[in-house]
């Protein structure tokens, strides 16, 4: 039962990594692209830490369980903030985006 769930998790890791792949590739600009990337590295990554965790605590390696947690949540933070920053400089440097049809950052004065 608990090797079943695990498996699940991995493969729903593995589908959310081909996914973000596939979008990395297929997106047309940088800002859609981190977009694919930022969930790939989230979602992905996420499926196949929770499996890491229940195989962990079920065979009772309590520490690998927790520093696979721990893992999850920087990469949760530092995900976000490094797409985030990546974008920002992106559009700071005078990259537009190619499918948006209102700019609103344009209007904003800094």
């Amino acid at each position: 039962m608990m090797a079943g769930l695990v498996i699940a998790l991995l493969a729903l890791g593995f589908i959310f990594h081909l996914l973000g792949a596939i979008g990395l590739h297929r997106f047309p600009d940088a800002y859609a692209r981190a977009h694919a990337g930022t969930l790939c590295t989230t979602f992905g990554a996420m499926g196949i830490i929770f499996g890491v965790i229940l195989y962990a605590i079920a065979n009772g390696l309590f520490s690998l369980g927790l520093h696979s947690f721990l893992a999850l949540i920087f990469l949760f933070i530092g995900s976000a903030t490094g797409s985030h920053a990546i974008t920002r400089a992106a559009y700071k440097s005078g990259l537009k985006p190619k499918l948006a049809f209102d700019d609103a950052l344009a209007k904003v004065k800094e």
